[in-house]
């Protein structure tokens, strides 16, 4: 296999639609691992990063790639180079598109010897990935180590599982049939781009209104994030992969969410809720009228995506889970963030150990300044 290193946005472009085709045959094969959503990320985003995408050739077919970024942060008091995924923090699910083991080997080995970096972060790898085993061998013992990060539920479809438990819940009904009472209500489920770019102001407005009121504030409060939605939509919508649903009250928008279909599966992404209209809860509404579209068109998933918020309980008959895998070139480093990230887990439970953790930062720092001594 060849390995092609890509420092270029439009170098990559050509690649497109074999980017694309490698997908369907990848273990993790969402939206996020789409050509559509990596290039609109970083057409909003790329230019805080510099681009490190590997791509590797058997002949003329891709058959690996490594949506890459090196990333600046500073670890334990000093500059680093960070290698991680591309698009992290806005994708729920990351990870190498590959057509085998083999390829993901040569893939992982090429970014370990011909890219310059302090820190591999790995983030939001699904744990039933291949890939997952794969860094552990290629970074044995103390070299890699990697932590459960995100937890994920989702609503399967089957035999047994058509949805009707869900429609049949009372909430749902009570909750459904009191927003009817109020007045005339109408859900729409937009997938056009000219249709939903009208939308997204008031769509912007209600969740900043809404997370107002929270300790957590709106995203859509930084203009840059606007600004992706938008690219979003100009990519996803002619892909068909856009699904946006709007429920209005008597004309008046109750509840709006922007997700996705992708290969039968609809991922819940950023919904939002009117506060003036709270006390008739047009989320169960929202989420019932979703779960129906879900029926209508034989989707095989309704993925509620990462999050352990506690009503997900209630509508999903699945937990998955995601890992972060962490590697540091300099052995030191790499113990001393193991150390650091095993303790913080244990803290969540044991108080005595959250006293060891807060002795065990002040070690840090002294260790960080002898270390820039030295």
């Amino acid at each position: 296999m060849k390995i092609r290193l890509i420092e270029h946005i439009a170098a990559l472009e050509a690649h497109r639609t074999a980017w694309n085709s490698l997908l369907q045959g990848s273990p993790t094969n969402t939206i996020f691992q789409t050509f559509e959503w990596f290039s609109s990320w970083w057409e909003v985003f790329g230019d805080a990063y510099d681009l490190r995408v590997l791509l590797g050739f058997a002949g003329d077919s891709l058959v690996a790639a490594a949506p890459l970024v090196l990333n600046k942060r500073r670890r334990y008091g000093r500059p680093v180079a960070c290698l991680e995924f591309a698009s992290t923090t806005p994708s729920d699910y990351a990870d190498f598109l590959y057509q085998d083991v083999s390829s993901l080997r040569g893939l992982i080995r090429a970014l370990r010897s011909d890219l310059a970096w302090d820190v591999l972060d790995l983030d939001r790898i699904p744990s039933v990935s291949p890939t997952l085993s794969v860094l552990a061998e290629e970074f044995p013992g103390w070299r890699g180590t990697s932590f459960c990060c995100d937890v994920a539920s989702a609503y399967v479809f089957g035999p047994t599982n058509d949805g009707n438990d869900i429609m049949k819940k009372k909430s749902i009904r009570r909750h459904t049939n009191g927003l009817r009472k109020a007045g005339t209500v109408e859900v729409r489920h937009l997938t056009q781009e000219d249709l939903i770019v009208p939308e997204l102001e008031a769509f912007f407005h209600q969740h900043m209104e809404r997370r107002s009121l929270t300790a957590v504030p709106s995203p859509f409060l930084n203009p840059r994030e606007q600004m992706f939605y938008r690219v979003l939509t100009r990519h996803l919508a002619p892909q068909g992969w856009l699904l946006f649903t709007s429920v209005t009250l008597n004309g008046q928008a109750v509840a709006f969410h922007y997700g996705f279909v992708h290969e039968r599966r609809l991922l819940w992404y950023k919904p939002s809720f009117s506060p003036t209209h709270a006390h008739l809860s047009p989320g169960e509404v929202l989420i019932a009228e979703l779960f129906h579209y879900c029926r209508t068109h034989a989707l095989s998933e309704f993925d509620f995506t990462i999050g352990d918020a506690s009503f997900k309980d209630r509508f999903t008959n699945v937990k998955r889970y995601n890992t972060q895998f962490h590697a540091f070139r300099s052995g030191f480093w790499q113990q001393l963030s193991y150390a650091d990230r095993a303790l913080r887990e244990r803290a969540k439970r044991v108080p005595l150990v959250r006293q060891l953790h807060s002795a065990w930062g002040r070690v840090h720092k002294r260790a960080s300044a002898q270390r820039l001594l030295d």
